[in-house]
């Protein structure tokens, strides 16, 4: 089972040293309402509501802000950004086997904003192979936690390992969408002020790999639900 309950016990014991945050995170974020996690159902079990890729993408992002109530604020913030050079997201599938992974699941194309990027990654995830691919690539996402200007870069190595030791990356920076357009953004991404301290937190694809589990769990309760629908009316016709 998927529900809220389940899911934040698994990804705690995955995450082992990060358990007390999941939990905290979790309830934080049921507890602000605003469908951010499942509300537990009274009697739970079949009643309970499961997590949608919604909630899972909104738990990732609060884990990488860290502060519950701070993440509450901004999981919106960073759900919406967009990204900085559209035009950068166009891959050559001859470049390893993740560039070709995403191309051909048409992911981070640019197009579309962070949130629903890393809802898409969790349908594509369970797909065969494509986890060890992007694992293997060290998917990465790297979020900013600035108040001022919040930004996500999402990062991977662009060859396999065994074809290229020096494992050039690709980089994407996402940020707000309503930055002036003049702004200039180096090839880092250091575009504050150099005496502002920023935290950043690091989000690996295996992660939303486990999230994907949950998501591929949730999608089955949905099917076993609707068939005893379907078999109920064709048994009362």
């Amino acid at each position: 089972m998927a529900t809220g309950a389940a899911a934040t016990a698994r990804i705690a014991q995955a995450t082992e040293a990060l358990s007390a945050k999941v939990f905290r995170a979790a309830r934080t974020l049921r507890e602000a309402g605003k469908d951010l996690w499942p509300e537990a159902g009274k009697g739970g079990g079949r009643v309970a509501a499961h997590v949608e890729r919604r909630h899972l993408t909104n738990l990732a992002i609060a884990l990488a802000v860290d502060e519950p109530l701070l993440a509450v604020k901004f999981i919106p913030v960073y759900r919406d950004l967009v990204a900085d050079k559209p035009d950068q997201h166009a891959l050559n599938q001859e470049s390893g086997q993740a560039a070709s992974v995403l191309a051909m699941n048409d992911l981070f194309n640019g197009k579309r904003r962070l949130g629903h990027e890393l809802e898409r990654l969790l349908d594509v995830l369970p797909k065969g192979g494509v986890a060890d691919a992007l694992e293997n690539a060290g998917l990465y996402f790297d979020f900013f936690i600035e108040q001022r200007v919040p930004r996500v870069v999402v990062g991977f190595h662009v060859f396999d390992p065994p074809d290229d030791l020096t494992k050039p990356e690709i980089r994407w920076l996402y940020r707000r969408a309503n930055l002036s357009p003049d702004r200039a953004f180096d090839p880092d991404f250091n575009f504050l002020p150099r005496m502002i301290i920023t935290r950043t937190a690091l989000l690996p694809v295996s992660l939303f790999t486990l999230m994907a589990e949950l998501w591929v769990d949730t999608q089955q309760h949905h099917a076993r639900i609707t068939a005893r629908r379907t078999t109920a009316a064709l048994i009362k016709e």
